[in-house]
């Protein structure tokens, strides 16, 4: 059984995770139109949409991992971003997150590798 300030520390981190999702998907998005060149750009206006495959996220455990990457996949949806496997996107993604707990304050940093089709 969580005791109340344990309760809180879950509902802080899952709150302060879908607050990094919503983060991410918007980088996320500005990253790939920024590494979008002319010919693209000419590709997106027709109405295909950008893919990307997350590869990994490392730092946290694999369950916030899992939760994580869930949050960014749906942001990604909202944002007509298309997530698929490795092989297959336009743009392949590595993050790093790791997080720092000190008094009543936490604070997450986060790093993301940002790869097309020609690394």
């Amino acid at each position: 059984m969580q005791s109340g300030s344990g309760r809180r520390a879950a509902a802080r981190q899952t709150s302060m995770l879908a607050r990094c999702g919503r983060l991410g998907a918007l980088l996320l998005g500005l990253t790939a139109a920024a590494c979008a060149n002319i010919g693209q750009i000419g590709n997106l206006a027709e109405d295909q949409r950008v893919t990307v495959a997350f590869e990994s996220v490392d730092g946290p455990p694999a369950t916030v991992v899992h939760k994580f990457v869930g949050v960014l996949k749906d942001e990604a949806q909202a944002s007509q971003i298309t997530v698929l496997s490795a092989g297959q996107a336009d743009y392949r993604l590595r993050g790093y997150l790791a997080m720092h707990a000190e008094g009543g304050a936490t604070s997450i940093a986060w790093a993301w590798d940002i790869y097309g089709n020609g690394q």
